[in-house]
């Protein structure tokens, strides 16, 4: 990338061009203005490369046809110290305006070499071809020896300067560079590249040599559909010069001048390049080429935010450079195959880039050969890495990086074969790696990883090692490590299933202060085979065969929680089992084979469940119980060389349906302070709500021993509970709970309420019919148009035959009247009864019933007509079926003359059942006012009298 210190000055360069450009012009010029005496440092073309003009092509340039810079048309001499730019241009300007996509134009260079003084311009459709034996020597002092150059709209050449605006891929299209050797022949002085290429696609440049530049040999950035293929970049020169108008003593630092470079033309990517559009490389092949003493290989060295270079591929090359072979920052997707790697800080940093990095083989490298940071979708598979004598990693993830390395050869790395940090994840499977001079791999500060089938030789330190993170290491062989095959630290977790840890040099696995799940692993060599120590966590180890240590093959220390089942325990020198220093142990189903002291040795207070395990040939007790508190139930103990069980030292000891044969001692011993009793087992019972519970416990069949430990009842579990009586102005309610465990169920008062309707008084005495006509569902109170209750109930207000309809059916068919939705069409064949009234479904039923039966002589219902007390009892006569003694009405009611013919039976009924009494007049007497329009107080009384009389 050409640096932005020179922005200033290309667009001066640009004014430049420009000006000659008129100058020709007018002047009748011919393709050319005389060569540029003045070169910016950093500028894509001098100002002959930018003054060209359009002028009538040789009879040469034909579509199609191949032009001979030596041809006297164009006037190269080979072999000689004379300019042959101005010849170069010429072919190269008329082959541009030319050629076509369908009818490309080669421009050949013979075998000799040409020297240069100003840079060269080369257009689409052209293929720029040099012999094998080609050499073009470039004198000109700065800036780039060929630029990519393109037309304006009226046939001149764009200058490329900020006034360009020919963005995306096409200022050049199907451009080929071939053959032969360009020498920059760069002073350390002079900051140069070679070859500048810049918005193009369809570009190919191959089997050519670039040597000799201070800055970049080969400049395609924003370009598309780039294939580089067998070229040779060599012996790049160190800058000395200082960076215009600074202090500088370097352009930039050496790692960033990369020989291929591939950036997005941008003000923060590619700043030389014209116009700032965002375009990315994409379809990037580099192929077969070879970098020699260049200072990085391929790629670019900063991010740029807006858009990312895609399918950038680096294939079958061959690397010897002091810095990287691939710098990638912000690539959409890479890919790193096939090369060779002889040299070189490291293969690649990989930056925020999902890449593919597989079948390379890598010697020589000084720092780590794979760094992977802010990236995701990384594949690392089938490389050689070769040793590495400095103190860093071979491959390292960090900052959230999330990779798979599978299937790699490591040679000896200068520190881990494999590290991961900082959040990131690792999946690593089917590597190879021998002797890392610490750890094979390394997982800590917030990472996890997956390690499966990956073979470690003779590690300095460690095998595998989790500090502090996740770690699931599944069919691993380490063999040899010089510290730990499998170590847990720091808090980590570590998840270990069927691995092979063999020889280890101090133990084959080991906890601290971490969480071990050890199941079917193959473990030996170690002072300690498998040491747990502070690990108050719960540590496993299920099914695993434990062998060779040098002394102790299962020690458990420091408040350790520890769960043993199942494994094979053979030939410990000293003990199969040391428990230590308050740990708690619960082991059974072991096999421990010839131990040479004792087969489980626990002290310093700690606790051992001991069950259905085999203990043979230990060199002395069996199992000794120091200090400490061991149940040892159901084992089978065979030739202890001393006791089966002993305890001593103020240990309690229980034990119980042991198997213990061939002891040179006795079967079970203690000493004066130790305790030793018979256990009888009782099983468990849980608690209810209401009775006590306990665990499953023992006794001693001889003493008060026993491990009884009381559960408390567990207490009634309430439910939000539901009312089962509503309460109202003159009685209480209920709400009842039930015990979701039990079924139980309790109650509590709802006090009645107070004051709900704001209408009715106390003193009223309608006032407790109108409340319990509302608990009936006879009525309710009034609500406003949003359907929110007023409070109040009308006590006063007349009741219509419509709405007596609605409140019998309310009480006699509540389902049916709560389903009714408003809609319901007249079927009572009485021409005053709408349909889709709050009434209608409740008058057909009544009709229907035979309740109501309407007007004889109109043939009418009389909805809206006001309800009379004697319709009142009339109707609710039909409804009981009965009937009254009409003639006893003057005796009952002083107003019985007032009685309709047709209501004197029902008044009379009403009165015999005590559904109403009537009004009483002051001479003692009472009326019915039999034609007096019924109101809702009174209409509740009469209802709930009825209902309470058991009548309706």
């Amino acid at each position: 990338m050409g640096t932005k210190k020179h922005f200033a000055m290309k667009v001066t360069v640009g004014l430049a061009a420009a000006f000659l450009l008129v100058a020709a012009l007018f002047a009748g010029a011919g393709a050319f203005a005389a060569p540029g005496t003045t070169s910016i440092a950093g500028a894509e073309h001098s100002a002959a490369g930018a003054t060209a003009t359009a002028t009538a092509a040789s009879p040469l340039a034909t579509a199609g046809a191949t032009l001979d810079v030596t041809d006297p048309a164009y006037g190269a001499v080979p072999n000689s110290s004379a300019d042959s730019s101005q010849a170069f241009n010429k072919a190269l300007l008329e082959a541009g305006q030319t050629a076509t996509a369908d009818a490309p134009i080669t421009v050949y260079v013979p075998s000799g070499t040409y020297y240069l003084d100003a840079d060269l311009g080369i257009y689409s459709n052209t293929t720029l071809q040099l012999a094998a034996d080609a050499t073009l020597v470039v004198r000109l002092t700065a800036g780039a020896a060929l630029v990519g150059h393109h037309f304006a709209a009226d046939g001149t050449v764009c200058p490329g300067d900020a006034t360009c605006t020919h963005g995306g891929y096409t200022q050049l299209e199907n451009v080929a560079l071939t053959g032969g050797t360009w020498d920059r022949n760069s002073a350390s002085t002079a900051d140069t590249s070679l070859i500048m290429l810049r918005h193009g696609t369809g570009i190919s440049i191959t089997n050519t040599t670039l040597t000799h530049c201070t800055n970049h040999f080969i400049n395609t950035s924003g370009c598309e559909n780039v294939t580089i293929t067998n070229v040779t970049c060599k012996d790049a020169v160190a800058y000395t010069g200082q960076a215009a108008g600074t202090a500088e003593d370097d352009v930039s630092d050496p790692a960033s001048l990369e020989a291929i470079h591939l950036d997005v033309m941008s003000a923060e990517g590619e700043t030389q390049g014209y116009p700032f559009d965002n375009t990315p490389c994409k379809n990037v092949t580099v192929s077969e080429c070879t970098f020699d003493n260049v200072f990085a290989g391929v790629g670019n060295h900063h991010p740029v935010a807006t858009t990312h270079n895609s399918g950038i591929s680096v294939l079958d090359c061959t690397f010897n450079v002091p810095y990287n072979c691939v710098n990638t920052i912000d690539f959409d997707s890479l890919t790193i195959s096939g090369n060779t790697v002889n040299a070189c800080q490291s293969l690649t940093e990989v930056n925020n880039t999902p890449a593919v990095i597989t079948n390379n083989t890598v010697n020589g490298y000084t720092s780590f050969a794979v760094q992977v940071h802010d990236a995701t979708g990384v594949q690392i598979t089938g490389n050689t890495f070769g040793p590495n004598s400095n103190s860093v990693d071979t491959v390292q993830l960090y900052n959230g990086a999330e990779a798979t390395v599978s299937n790699n050869q490591f040679g000896t790395a200068g520190n881990h074969a494999v590290s991961t940090y900082s959040n990131s994840k690792l999946t690593a499977a089917g590597n190879i790696i021998t002797a890392p001079k610490k750890f094979g791999f390394y997982v800590t500060d917030g990472a996890t990883a997956t390690l499966t089938d990956n073979t470690i030789s003779a590690p300095g330190d460690s095998g595998i090692v989790a500090n502090g993170t996740t770690v699931t290491a599944t069919g691993n062989t380490i063999t040899r490590p010089g510290n730990v095959g499998l170590l847990a630290e720091g808090g980590a977790t570590l998840t270990a299933d069927d691995n092979e840890v063999t020889s280890a040099g101090s133990r084959a696995v080991q906890a601290m202060n971490s969480k071990l799940i050890a199941t079917n692993n193959t473990l030996s060599g170690g002072v300690f085979c498998v040491m747990i120590e502070a690990c108050p966590q719960g540590c496993e180890l299920t099914g695993n065969k434990i062998s060779g240590s040098s002394s102790h093959a299962v020690s458990i220390s420091q408040n350790s929680q520890v769960t043993l089942v199942n494994n094979e325990i053979d030939h410990a020198p000293t003990t199969g089992v040391r428990i230590d220093s308050g740990s708690k142990v619960d082991a059974s189903e072991n096999t421990i084979t010839s131990p040479g002291t004792y087969g489980v040795h626990i002290s310093g207070g700690s606790t051992l469940v001991f069950t259905n395990n085999t203990i043979s040939d230990s060199g002395d007790n069996a199992i000794i119980v120091v200090s400490s508190t061991a149940t040892v139930n159901g084992n089978k103990i065979t030739s202890p060389g001393n006791h089966g069980i002993y305890a001593c030292q103020n240990s309690k000891m229980s034990a119980e349906g042991n198997e213990i044969t061939n002891s040179k001692g006795s079967a079970e011993a203690f000493d004066d302070t130790s305790t030793f009793h018979e256990l009888v087992h009782h099983a468990a019972q849980a608690p209810t709500c209401t009775a006590v519970g306990w665990d499953a416990y023992d006794t001693c069949a001889y003493c008060n021993y026993t491990t009884y430990k009381e559960i408390p009842a567990a207490g009634h579990k309430w439910d939000a509970g539901v009312v089962t009586k509503q309460p109202t102005p003159t009685q209480d309610g209920v709400r009842t709970f039930t015990c979701t465990v039990c079924g139980a169920t309790k109650t509590e008062v709802i006090p009645r309420t107070v004051g709900e309707f704001t209408d009715v008084s106390a003193d009223d005495f309608f006032y407790k019919s109108v409340y319990q006509s509302v608990e009936f569902g006879l009525f309710s109170g009034y609500t406003d148009t949003s359907g929110k209750p007023t409070g109040l109930f009308g006590p006063w207000d007349p009741l219509t035959r419509g709405q007596f309809a609605v409140v019998l059916w309310r009480w006699l068919e509540p389902e049916e009247a709560a389903a009714y939705d408003g809609h319901a069409a007249n079927a009572t064949g009485m021409p005053d009864v709408a349909d889709d009234a709050f009434y209608t479904g409740a008058v057909n039923w009544a009709v229907q019933k035979g309740y109501i039966t309407g007007y004889a002589a109109t043939g009418t219902f009389g909805p809206n007509d006001k309800l009379s007390a004697e319709m009142l009892c009339v109707i609710l006569c039909r409804i009981q079926g009965g009937s009254g003694d009409a003639a006893s009405l003057p005796s009952r009611i002083a107003d019985a003359d007032q009685v309709s013919i047709w209501a004197r039976s029902g008044c009379a009924w009403a009165l015999e059942n005590g559904v109403l009494s009537g009004y009483e007049n002051e001479d003692g007497t009472r009326s019915l006012r039999p034609g007096e329009d019924i109101f809702r107080g009174r209409a509740a009384t009469i209802l709930v009298n009825a209902i309470n009389g058991g009548v309706l």
